[in-house]
């Protein structure tokens, strides 16, 4: 009787477990839909290389780069990349 109850218990044991990577295998499958929606709503050909070529090295680096954000394009760029 009692390996009957031990026996009960690590099926609804294996059971349970068996649910839960389920749950996480679906979960996991709506998260890499979500991410690759929100990635696609991203322009795909813009990325940090592109807007930033090379490191800020200098004040007068920094300065240019606060210029260039005067123009809408570079700042909206930029603000996609920062943001996603």
């Amino acid at each position: 009787m009692g390996s009957f109850v031990v026996s009960a218990f690590k099926v609804t044991v294996l059971t349970k477990l068996e649910s839960i990577i389920q749950n996480q295998q679906e979960q996991l499958t709506l998260l890499r839909q979500i991410a690759a929606s929100s990635m696609s709503t991203v322009d795909a050909a813009i990325v940090l290389d592109d807007v930033l070529p090379q490191r800020l090295n200098s004040i007068h680096e920094l300065e240019e780069l606060n210029a260039s954000l005067a123009t809408s394009d570079f700042r909206k760029k930029l603000v996609t990349i920062l943001c996603c």
